[in-house]
């Protein structure tokens, strides 16, 4: 568990203005209100599936210290992440037809040689990975929302604590299958990724936010095959899919993911 100091954060920002308003003229409402709308939407982002507007994205680095992401990239991660989630559910779903054989004419035997005087005769699970993905599980709260109304930026102090956790396929549903499953993924899986963190987040003037937290995770999927060794022979009985998702961690051995300032007054999507 760590926990580090508070950081604050100033964020200056450069605009082009696509609007041009002369000097000799008084721009009207509805040209400023076009400037306005113009730098929110330039350099925000608006989430198609919750309707919320990302005022900003921070990460950790690897000292540390909380930094602030383009919002180009973190556009770019959440587009290939939502790649991978299709792919991964294009995978369950064809998972799903798969069939688990246990006939004695699919079985596969191997011959090895084991160093022991005595007779084995034992049953074990091993896990084969086909594929991994790694996408961020959906973003969630982890501040209550502040108004700043004053003419600068307010710091919004935040401490939290981040748990997140693994989560089997349905037929991963014994310890020596998850055994197994945790061999091969190079995974603990008895203990979550939670750790105490603090940090400060600068809320623009005007503006209402609170801050998310996005998990970064990974599944891998293949085959966990069913197996009985007997003295120096190996039987593969039977193959069922399996599949197992996982938090992510940092360098700093923290959950990995983007932290979001969340505009909270807005909560639709932006009107073009």
């Amino acid at each position: 568990m760590k926990k580090f100091s508070s950081v604050l954060i100033t964020i200056c920002l450069m605009f082009s203005l696509s609007t041009v308003i002369y000097a000799s003229e008084s721009p009207s409402s509805e040209q400023l209100n076009t400037v306005q709308k113009s730098i929110h939407q330039a350099n925000t982002f608006h989430d198609p599936k919750t309707g919320n507007v990302i005022l900003a994205v921070y990460e950790v680095d690897p000292d540390g210290r909380l930094v602030e992401v383009p919002m180009e990239v973190y556009k770019a991660e959440i587009q290939k992440s939502e790649l991978e989630k299709n792919k991964l559910e294009e995978d369950l779903y064809l998972a799903q037809t798969a069939k688990y054989f246990e006939s004695a004419s699919q079985r596969t035997i191997i011959n090895n040689v084991y160093p022991t005087s005595g007779t084995i005769n034992l049953y074990y699970y091993k896990f084969i990975i086909n594929r991994s993905y790694e996408h961020y599980d959906p973003y969630a709260a982890v501040s209550e929302p502040l108004l700043c109304n004053t003419t600068t930026h307010c710091p919004l102090a935040v401490t939290y604590t981040i748990t997140k956790t693994h989560t089997f396929g349905a037929n991963v549903n014994n310890t020596i299958k998850k055994d197994a499953v945790q061999a091969a993924a190079g995974y603990n899986y008895s203990s979550a990724t939670s750790e105490q963190i603090t940090y400060t987040y600068p809320i623009p003037p005007g503006k209402k936010a609170y801050v998310g937290f996005h998990p970064k995770m990974k599944t891998d999927t293949g085959d966990l095959q069913h197996w009985h060794r007997y003295n120096n022979t190996d039987t593969l009985l039977g193959t069922e899919y399996g599949y197992v998702t996982r938090p992510l961690k940092s360098p700093l051995g923290n959950a990995a993911g983007y932290f979001l300032l969340i505009d909270y007054t807005t909560g639709l999507p932006l009107q073009n």
